[in-house]
């Protein structure tokens, strides 16, 4: 399935002060969203899905499905545990 990113999760992932000492590239956030390791339907339909990306980090990615494709509305790192259920 197709991933586009909104404008404001692309200018996260551009922004190299956003997450200092954590690697998140769109591979990341693509992983994250096909092979989450727990995920959370939300409010309006958006969805959450949380993804190990070190021993101490999770990726939280908030996304939708379109249908035709996934779209990335934002992300963030967390420590882990925090977002697991």
């Amino acid at each position: 399935m197709e991933i586009r990113l909104t404008n404001h999760a692309e200018d996260k992932l551009l922004d190299e002060s956003f997450a200092p000492g954590v690697a998140i590239t769109k591979e990341t956030i693509n992983a994250a969203v096909l092979h989450p390791d727990s995920e959370q339907i939300l409010e309006g339909g958006k969805i959450r899905a949380v993804a190990a990306i070190s021993n101490r980090h999770s990726l939280v990615v908030i996304y939708k499905d379109l249908g035709e494709y996934l779209l990335i509305i934002t992300f963030w790192p967390a420590r882990k545990g925090r977002y697991e259920s």
